[in-house]
């Protein structure tokens, strides 16, 4: 028993002398972002960085904001700044968040928009009205979308869907479709779930069995398999009700059918 108090009390001797960890300076790494100080309610406030004039400069013809988070990828919380024409400023990105809490960054990164750093178009949730848009860069035009959920955009392309039956608080959503930057839908609300857009193609699922769509909306391989995915060697393995793969180019060409190996 006096050996174990003894290894117990040099562990929390060697972790009590362990240097902390540093942190890097994200000012040094991007010196054209604009950065700014939030606080955590489980981090204490840190000095604060001096926002970027470039930021400041353009706070006057700020005519509304417009929040959203990022769930594709690590979570953060967005913030989108329009002027009264409804073009884009500025955007803020939040730190990394976790049940609503952010993850030990302390720091919000601004980014604000010039014809030497022009804004990006993007899909997008608000926040508060949980209504869809669109942001048309070349437009510069902010467009609202007759949809009720988005899913994550990948290559110009995003899975959307509506909502029906609205009772009391309660409501169903349509199958999915897919939409482009033109606002045009490739495919019909035919699909229980999709998945983003890789390497010119996704995979859907309809009636709990999964095939792939390309861009043009066809479907390259029908909706037949228990599982489908994309391989980092550009092919697609499929799998089927025995555990047996089917093995298919980007363009739905059959190369290798019935074989047992996981990966290929």
């Amino acid at each position: 028993m006096l050996k174990l108090y003894f290894l117990l009390i040099v562990l929390l001797g060697i972790s009590a002398c362990t240097t902390p960890e540093r942190r890097p300076d994200v000012s040094k790494k991007i010196s054209t972002l604009v950065l700014d100080t939030i606080h955590s309610p489980l981090f204490p406030p840190s000095t604060p960085i001096p926002v970027d004039t470039a930021f400041l400069n353009i706070q006057h013809k700020i005519s509304h904001t417009m929040v959203y988070c990022d769930y594709c990828g690590p979570t953060r919380e967005i913030k989108r700044y329009f002027d009264s024409t409804g073009l884009l400023l500025a955007s803020s990105i939040g730190p990394w968040m976790r049940n609503a809490i952010p993850v030990f960054p302390e720091y919000a990164v601004y980014v604000v928009y010039s014809p030497k750093n022009p804004a990006p178009s993007f899909f997008f949730t608000d926040k508060i009205s949980a209504h869809c848009y669109y942001y048309n860069a070349e437009a510069k035009k902010l467009q609202k979308l007759p949809y009720d959920q988005l899913k994550c955009a990948s290559e110009g392309l995003i899975g959307v869907s509506k909502r029906t039956n609205q009772k009391e608080g309660s409501y169903q959503t349509t199958p999915y479709a897919f939409l482009n930057e033109n606002l045009e839908l490739i495919c019909p609300f035919i699909y229980d779930d999709v998945e983003p857009f890789e390497y010119g193609v996704a995979v859907v699922k309809k009636e709990d069995k999964t095939g792939v769509l390309n861009k043009a909306g066809r479907e390259i391989i029908p909706c037949e398999y228990e599982s489908i995915e994309v391989l980092e060697s550009k092919r697609i393995q499929a799998q089927k009700l025995n555990y047996k793969f089917d093995l298919f180019t980007l363009k739905g060409r059959l190369i290798r059918k019935n074989y047992s190996k996981r990966r290929y």
